[in-house]
Formats: structure tokens, sequence, C-alpha cells
């Protein structure tokens, strides 16, 4: 990090100096002046992350006084459901506060059904922050934890940071923001190991643990909990911006309070699903921060200490990056249009130079990024953003700014064309100057190799833009409902005495997904089915009842889509919890990890293990249960049992209507909660794959 600001510090007195092409002289200073903003925006990360911090909490101390806020403006039901549910699942004694801005009966109903308080003021100033400081209002509690109408609390959410108030100087301890939808517009998943990386992974995993470091870490909205007397302090919840997170933080920090970012993951949320949300909620979060910046400035406002400063700064700047990109993505198509470059020349002398800063300055971040850094992806994800950042900027000037919430829900219709313009505009002005210098190259005699650089510079620009614009289009949000993902082995059972066991891979409150084995009978379209765990998994008995209604051959397996009849409010809320505090948590922490091993402290293995979640018999001594394969390598596996096998035992493992036999020995298992029970993970050393011959017999008790 040091090497590369400095380095970057002479490459750019180097291109003032030395570079500069007198003839085009705002061409070159308007580039000279993108590459510093990228210099400046580099130094002020690596300072920020310079040293990263992950405390652990101690113990939470009983008998506080807790109120969850839940504020509320039109999401849909099944959206608040979801949070209320666990919001009075979590362990520690506390209210629930309902604060429903959109004053909705059937809001009203939900939350008296939940044992939930209910409160909707008379009037909707102030947005957000309005109507969290009138929740403090009917709020008499020491600490009151905020959690977005999305945002799903797990049960251990309030022990888990209540401790960190035993320091009585701090104000508010802020959590990371996780999604439970992996496949939302700002998610990239790996199709092999699962792993999945989202567009503010860089942010909650190292940015805020480096702030931590600087006593500069921020309120985010959600999920976080408060000390009342600290939202005295400072009047309470910020309402002259549209980020009231950000400016409570500053003046919370102003006033000598101290913060803390708790890095484990403890309530998940759901992410834009597709691109006009993801737009709108950016669009919100730079103008509240140009609001800030007019109004409450974090450089000189009284009490912050220099680091502060500084790391408030680094994340508020970040949204005049937009400009920065304009005037890098729109250089190709003026040098061609112009035939003025904005360098003196382009020779060998400034590729060297310019390929070894650039080159520098991207290690030093994978580095400092600790394998959360993904560049290529943040690459397309400054395409699909940038002009949102510029229109986002000019609030620094009007000052006014309307609070519009993200829309959750179903988005059928795709983006309207007004969209993805700015991309559009990106790619037709680049793939012109492409085509353009390649066509004039031969004949440009002294700038030859300008046209070169120039034809693959707009080239790449090209590419980012198309895909913004493809994945624009190509993630649409077609559900009502939101599945969650399980991938649990699931019994089905149809026609009386028919009866499978396969992979249940999703669900939600009115239907769900089923994998089965090709080479086993299926149920037929419109068959009533009964789902449920099997024998010996928790909560076994609960069955749920549902219609066949979609029917998809996927190569060797039959993906079955199961429309629930009718469940019963209990039966539904025991599935929810099922999979949102256990399957659907076990698969999300899997996920979470770093994907780039350069600079990752955590990743110990070259390879990660392949995902291939299939509900198999796992045999062992006088034991035989069903389970789930939840990956494999060519050194073992890792299976999810209902009971537990000693270490050293040796593991058999059948996959019903495959004829595969996977047997190894068992190197360590652990417990994990599910429900009101525990299910086991089990690693299994071996894993030898050998093909059953035709009459192999399966062990003894191993048949359905």
């Amino acid at each position: 990090m040091v090497v590369a600001s400095a380095a970057g510090a002479g490459y750019l007195v180097w291109r003032v100096g030395w570079t500069l092409n007198p003839d085009a002289r705002a061409f070159s200073v308007l580039l000279w002046a993108a590459e510093a903003f990228g210099w400046l925006s580099a130094v002020l990360f690596f300072f920020t992350v310079w040293k990263v911090e992950h405390p652990e909490p101690p113990p939470a101390p009983r008998g506080l006084r807790v109120d969850v806020l839940v504020p509320t403006k039109g999401e849909p039901l099944w959206v608040l459901r979801r949070t209320l549910l666990a919001a009075q699942r979590i362990r520690y004694p506390h209210r629930t506060l309902v604060l429903d801005d959109g004053d909705r009966p059937e809001v009203r109903e939900l939350a008296a059904a939940l044992g939930c308080a209910y409160h909707a003021r008379p009037t909707h100033e102030h947005a957000k922050a309005g109507n969290l400081n009138f929740g403090l209002r009917h709020s008499d509690a020491e600490f009151v934890a905020v959690l977005d109408a999305d945002h799903v609390p797990m049960p251990e959410f309030l022990d888990r940071l209540l401790g960190y108030f035993r320091d009585p100087r701090v104000a508010f301890v802020q959590t990371p923001q996780d999604f439970y939808n992996v496949e939302s517009y700002q998610h990239w998943v790996q199709p092999d190991t699962g792993r999945a990386w989202h567009e503010q992974a860089l942010f909650f995993r190292v940015i805020q643990p480096g702030k931590n470091h600087w006593n500069a870490a921020f309120y985010c909205g959600s999920p976080a909990v408060l000390r009342r007397a600290a939202l005295d302090d400072v009047g309470g919840f910020a309402t002259e911006t549209v980020t009231e997170d950000l400016h409570t933080s500053i003046r919370m920090h102003g006033r000598g309070w101290k913060s803390v970012y708790h890095s484990e993951a403890v309530a998940y949320g759901l992410a834009p699903s597709t691109v006009a949300p993801y737009r709108t909620q950016r669009l919100r979060w730079g103008r509240g921060a140009m609001q800030v910046l007019r109004l409450d400035n974090p450089l000189w406002r009284p009490g912050l200490s220099l680091a502060q400063r500084l790391t408030y700064l680094a994340s508020m700047i970040t949204w005049f990056e937009g400009w920065q990109k304009a005037v890098l993505y729109l250089a190709p198509p003026v040098f061609f249009a112009t035939g003025q470059l904005p360098v003196r020349a382009v020779d060998w002398a400034f590729l060297v130079a310019f390929v070894a800063y650039h080159t520098l300055s991207n290690l030093a971040f994978k580095l400092a990024s600790r394998g959360y850094g993904m560049v290529l992806l943040t690459e397309h994800y400054n395409m699909a953003r940038f002009a949102t950042y510029m229109r986002a900027t000019l609030n620094l000037f009007t000052g006014r700014a309307a609070f519009h919430v993200t829309p959750k829900g179903s988005d059928r219709g795709g983006p309207p064309l007004a969209t993805v313009l700015p991309q559009l505009g990106v790619l037709v002005a680049n793939l012109l100057a492409c085509a353009g210098s390649v066509a004039r190259g031969p004949a440009a005699g002294d700038l030859v190799t300008a046209y070169v650089v120039n034809a693959a510079w707009a080239a790449w620009h090209s590419y980012l833009a198309a895909w913004a614009v493809a994945v624009a289009y190509r993630k649409r949000d077609r559900r009502a409902l939101q599945r969650l993902r399980a991938y649990l082995p699931v019994r089905v059972r149809w026609d009386g005495d028919r009866e499978v066991v396969g992979l249940l891979r999703d669900v939600h409150e009115e239907g769900a997904g089923v994998e089965l084995s090709g080479h086993e009978p299926v149920p037929s379209s419109g068959a009533l089915v009964r789902l449920s765990l099997p024998s010996g998994w928790p909560h076994a008995e609960l069955v749920l009842e549902g219609r066949a209604v979609a029917m998809r051959p996927r190569g060797r397996k039959v993906e079955v889509g199961v429309r629930l009849v009718a469940p019963s409010p209990e039966a539904s809320d025991t599935l929810l919890s099922l999979v949102l505090f256990g399957a659907q948590r076990r698969l999300l922490e899997r996920a979470a990890g770093p994907l780039d091993p350069l600079g990752s402290p955590q990743n110990r293995r070259r390879t990660w293990r392949q995902v291939a979640p299939t509900p198999v018999r796992v045999v062992w001594q006088d034991a035989a249960v069903w389970g789930l394969v939840e990956d494999v390598s060519a050194a073992g596996a890792r299976l999810l049992v209902p009971a537990r096998p000693a270490e050293g035992t040796e593991v058999v493992v059948l996959e019903r209507g495959e004829g595969t036999v996977l047997s190894g020995v068992v190197v360590w298992n652990r417990a994990v909660p599910f429900g009101d029970g525990e299910v086991f993970w089990v690693g299994l050393r071996g894993g030898r794959a050998v093909a059953a011959e035709p009459g192999h017999e399966e062990p003894a008790g191993t048949r359905a």
C-alpha cells in the first residue's frame, strides 16, 4: 500500500511535468484529474483498511430493557411478516414495535397476530428518520435495535451485540448487511462452489472493520443496536438528510461517543433484485451523502478526530467516482472524433509507466481487500452505476432530495429503456471509436500506436457497457414471493403408497421446489403430494400438502414445482423458521467468505470444494439415516446428518437410483442448531467413489 501510494504520487507529478499535451490542454487536464481522483481514493482506502479489527463481544448483561423498532412503509406483507416472525423469536427479552408509516390495516392485524406493538404516526414528515423518532417517543427502553422491514434477525441477534454496551461510551453497534436473495442484481455466485460476492461485500467485510480501528465505523440504518442516551444526546435520528444513518453517526462521533462494528452476520435482508430498485437505492444514498457534505461536512465538524474525518471523507467522495468514470469512458471516442491526444505522445516510455503504475495499484488493492476486492466485477458495477452517481452529486448544489423506499417484490416488465441509456450511449460511442481506430490505424503514421491503444481501450469499455445492459435485462424478478434456498432432504409421498426422498431446493409461503432423481418414479402433474423431513430429523412430524404444478427435466434430475395447499399459519411459520434460521443461514455463512486467495488470510485451501447438494442414505455401524452430501472434493466430502457418528467411524454413503457408493472415515463432526433440535456436519476423508455393480446389495436398513 505504501509503495503503490508513493509510486502513484510520482506518476502523477511526472504526468503533469512531462506528458500533458499543450494542444489539447482541457482534454489532458481532465484525464489527469481522473487519474488523480483514482489515486486519492486509493490512498484514503489504504488508510481506512490499514488495520482491520473484528472484535469479539463480552456476554450480554442480563436485565437490559430493549425495544426492536421495525419501520415500514408500503413493503409487501410477506416481506414484513418474515422480519416480524424472526424479531419475535430473538432470544433476549425485548419488545417489538412496528412503526407503520403507511397506516395499513393489514399491517396492524399482522402485528397483533404476531404479538408486536403497532404504532402509526398521524403525520409523515422526515421519512424514515421521522418515523424512528416517533418510535422513540413510544419507547422507554435503554437500547433500541433498528431493523428494516426486510431484514430478518437471527435468534441470537441481541445476545451477540448487547455485550459491547458494557463500555458506557459505546453509542451503537452496527453489523453487516448480508442478503439471502443471492440471485439479486448486485450478487455474483460461483457456479461450482456456491460462494457468493455482492457489490457491498468489500464495504461490510473490509472497510467497516477498518473503520473500527479508527473508531469511525458508521451506523448503516439496519441491522444495528443503539444506546438511547446517545440518541438523546444528539437530538434523536438526524432528520435534515435522507441518510439519517450516516448523519446520525457523524453527530455521535462528534460528541465523543464510540462505535463498534461487529463483523458477524446476525441478520439477513433483501438486496435489490433488479436494476431499477438498485439505482433507486444508490441514488438515495448518494443524495444523502451530498446533503451531509453540504450541511454537516465531517472535514470541519467539531469533535471529530483526524482519522474519523479522513475515513468519512473516503466514503463520501466515492459518489464523485461517476464523473471520473465518465471521463475515462468518453476519452477514446473524443480522441477518435477530434484526433487530439490527451498526452504528448503514446510512446513506449508512457506505456511502460502507465501499465506499471496501474498494475501496482491493482495489486495493492487486491492485497488490501483481504480477498473481497474483485477488480473485474467492481468495474462491471462501476459501469452500471456511473450515471446514477453523477446524478447524485448534483445534490451537493441543490440540497433537495426525497426519501424513496427501495422497491420490493416482483418486477416482471423489465427495466425501462431510460434506465440503460447512459450505458447504451457509452457502448455505441466506444464501438464507433474502436471500429474507426482500427480502420484509420494503418494510415495513421506517427499516431499508429495511439490508434491501437485507443482501439483496445474502447473495446474494453464496450465490453463493460454491453455487460451492464445485458445484466439489466437478464436479471428479472418474476416471483410474487422471494423463495428461500433450503437444500434439505425431503420425503415426497403421493398416491397413497408412492414415496421417494428428494432434495428440497427452495421454499416460500405458498410453494416449494423439489429435485428428484430421474431414475425413480415422480408424481404426475396435478398430483396431491405431501412433503416432510425424513425420519430422525427434528420436526419430521411437520407435513405440508401441495399439488405438483410444474415438471422440468434437468439432466438426470427432475425438478418438481409444488404449490402448497392452504398451510396453517403455524406450519408455515415453523417451516420458514427452519429454513431461515437453519438451512438458509448455513448456506449463506458458507457462501460469504472471500472469493480471491490473494490477500485473504482465510483461504487455506487452494481450491474450494465443489457444491453438490444430494440427498443420500448414510450408513455406519448399526445406524442408517437420510442425510445430505453438501460438497465434495478429491480428498473427501462434507455431510449433513441428523445423528452424530464418532470420529474415526467408517461411513458408507448411498445415492438412491444412481448406483454410486462413497465411503470414508469421519475426521470431524459439529452440531448445527436446527429448529428446536440439532443436526450435524460431518467431515469425511476418503470419499472414494465406486460404481455399484449389477445386483449390488445395499446394507441392511438402507431402504426408505
